[in-house]
């Protein structure tokens, strides 16, 4: 935006340049410019003289620049405009999905799956990606779907893979999942106990982990006393569950392990 302010009419007529932004992937940025000419009503020349100069080394941010005409005896006039050195955005995909496993019945042929696109956090917009959802992925088979995010100055990729396995092939095998049940003897002044255990989990046969889907406790729980209760862990993959529960018992007649 161009600013003028006359000290004397007879100074002249002094207009700044606009200067566009400057993106650089340095701290510090050589900038050129026009500088700006005088005059007069009469046709006469002055010279133009600015704080900073066409080709000055200008810093990450705003500076203003500001030029100044002098007349013939004391009369001047001045303008400013600003220079703006903006560094490179920075390009990423953010909200990449993890990878996507699906498990189908074992004759069909491949399921329809819905994802949401990354976000390239330059501009908040989704990436373009080399396949749009939905997407149909045959049985037994993986699709890497690849994304970019396009910067002014750089890009940055990202990918995912989609997964459909028959639900037949897919075996998850519990692990650490106790086989008994655990007492836990308080004293008989008191209304039970919280109670820690090692928490159990799973792994499949694809080698991809196993997520607890529900479970009805938590290490950590209050158990009341003269109590028997059921711990339930349910695991999920593809579609494909197991469950692993165990007895937690609270009394005075048990003998703890």
């Amino acid at each position: 935006m161009t600013t003028e302010h006359w000290l004397k009419r007879e100074a002249g007529n002094l207009t700044c340049p606009s200067v566009q932004p400057v993106v650089s992937s340095d701290n510090f940025v050589v900038v050129d410019f026009d500088t700006p000419a005088c005059s007069d009503d009469g046709g006469g020349t002055f010279n133009s003289v600015c704080d900073w100069t066409s080709g000055s080394l200008f810093i990450a941010g705003v500076t203003t620049v500001t030029c100044t005409c002098i007349g013939s005896g004391t009369a001047s006039s001045e303008c400013s405009f600003v220079v703006e050195v903006r560094p490179v955005p920075e390009v990423d995909c953010v909200n990449v999905p993890g990878p996507i496993v699906r498990a189908v019945d074992l004759d069909q042929l491949g399921d329809t799956v819905l994802f949401d696109p990354p976000t390239c956090i330059s501009n908040g917009a989704p990436a373009s990606c080399s396949r749009q959802s939905p997407i149909f992925v045959r049985t037994g088979t993986t699709e890497t779907v690849v994304c970019t995010c396009t910067g002014s100055l750089s890009e940055a990729t990202c990918s995912f893979p989609v997964t459909v396995y028959s639900s037949e092939s897919v075996l998850i095998q519990m692990m650490n999942c106790p086989l008994a049940t655990f007492g836990f003897t308080p004293t008989s002044e008191m209304e039970g106990l919280v109670v820690f255990w090692s928490p159990p989990f799973a792994v499949s046969s694809t080698g991809l982990a196993v997520e607890v889907i529900d479970q009805t406790h938590s290490p950590g729980d209050f158990f009341p006393m003269a109590s028997t209760t059921t711990v339930v862990y349910v695991f999920g993959f593809a579609g494909v569950t197991a469950t692993c529960q165990f007895d937690i018992r609270v009394d005075d007649a048990v003998t703890p392990f």
